[in-house]
């Protein structure tokens, strides 16, 4: 089981038009402390231009590898 933060930033990592990759996971850090999960749902999608796979009951933890 995994975070949607580190679900978010699995994404960032994977993301080839990303350049700065830790940028745009710091942005998207400092835009949702402290917010509702779908907020930040809905920053994530505008930071990488699509949702964000996550499943709370996920137990393929290959998956994230």
């Amino acid at each position: 089981m995994i975070s949607f933060l580190v679900a978010v930033k699995k994404a960032i990592s994977n993301k080839d038009s990303i350049k700065d990759k830790n940028d745009a996971y710091e942005t998207y850090a400092a835009a949702v402390a402290g917010k509702s999960n779908s907020i930040a749902r809905e920053v994530a999608t505008d930071i990488l231009g699509e949702p964000v796979f996550w499943d709370w009951d996920c137990k393929f933890r290959d998956y994230w590898k």
